[in-house]
């Protein structure tokens, strides 16, 4: 059975034991979700670097969870009570429920990853 060794651009290494097909669809998920990572980060800075001249909006609450994962917030286990504590203490101020809806499409869309914990659902990084 082939064996495909694959590092993402965060140094993440991945070992892969299955046949060609499979590790063929793992490595171009790989590459589509990097690409959308790099395309997010572009698209973050350019919209950091227009508010800071004034001509942009201030982020969105999905803009801000996505800024709190790519500052390893979410390596921990976080609550949405805690999720909405941290927007807190930057200025953003939402309800639990508007924080439920944008989660659940970041997980949907597979930004964020989630685990049952003592009855809560945490969230985690994927």
């Amino acid at each position: 059975m082939p064996k495909a060794t694959i590092r993402t651009r965060s140094g993440t290494e991945i070992i892969v034991e299955s046949d060609k097909e499979t590790i063929n669809d793992i490595v171009a998920t790989i590459q589509r979700r990097e690409e959308m990572r790099d395309r997010f980060r572009q698209e973050f800075k350019k919209r950091r670097s227009e508010m800071v001249r004034g001509k942009q909006k201030p982020l969105s609450a999905t803009d801000m969870i996505l800024r709190l994962k790519h500052e390893g917030y979410f390596k921990k286990k976080r609550s949405l009570g805690d999720i909405q504590k941290e927007l807190e203490k930057h200025g953003y101020i939402y309800p639990q429920t508007t924080l439920s809806a944008v989660i659940l499409r970041l997980l949907r869309k597979g930004e964020l990853g989630r685990v049952r914990d003592e009855k809560q659902w945490r969230y985690v990084q994927r």
